[in-house]
């Protein structure tokens, strides 16, 4: 929250928060959603407030350039985005997890950005190149997180190459092998996508 509010001008209060965008049909409804929503942080504690914003175009722009904004911060610095996805429920906790990662990390900067509604977790990592087997090293380790955690390897990105090394832990061997054999049957020449997720197609 603190580079955005120093690359945006904007003045949002520099802690961990929770955007939600809420939707209704009429006043009468929005109102009742916020009392809900108010009741329930009371109950979590007096440090947690709800603080209404009215310029929903302006937060979600604020929050679609957090990467670029990270990135103009620290002009120095390259970014990885991690990607990982766990229930709602274990949210927290991976959140609090990665927190501690980080911590112990000697990069300049990481901001968590989530999606709460949906467990998926970004992570941007900022490094400079000599840093770049440690901020490897930390998304692997976020990625057995998540999946200790009964999450995925990847909420959005897509496998690719970095991460089907974690297919046979995630789905298992039986799995993987059958996304082998439609692979090979509906495509025995391996020319679509040769050598992504699964590699060997023989």
């Amino acid at each position: 929250m603190r580079i955005i509010n120093q690359q945006n001008g904007s003045t949002y209060q520099e802690a961990s928060s929770i955007l939600l965008e809420l939707c209704a049909i009429d006043q009468n409804s929005l109102q009742s959603q916020i009392s809900m929503v108010s009741t329930y942080l009371r109950g979590l504690g007096e440090s947690r407030q709800l603080k209404p914003f009215h310029n929903p175009d302006l937060l979600w722009r604020h929050r679609k350039e957090a990467l670029w904004s990270a990135l103009s911060a620290f002009p120095n610095c390259e970014a990885l985005i991690t990607d990982i996805c766990v229930p709602i429920s274990n949210l927290p906790h991976v959140i609090e997890k990665i927190g501690k990662m980080l911590d112990s990390s000697s990069l300049v900067s990481a901001p968590i950005i989530a999606h709460a509604g949906d467990g998926n977790v970004h992570t941007i990592l900022l490094f400079r190149p000599h840093q770049k087997r440690e901020v490897d090293e930390l998304n692997d380790r976020m990625v057995s997180l998540a999946l200790e955690f009964d999450g995925t390897c990847t909420g959005e990105h897509g496998i690719g190459i970095g991460k089907r090394k974690f297919l046979k832990q995630e789905l298992g061997e039986n799995a993987v092998q059958t996304m082998k054999t439609i692979k090979h049957s509906l495509d025995p020449k391996n020319l679509l996508n040769p050598k992504k997720i699964i590699p060997d197609n023989n």
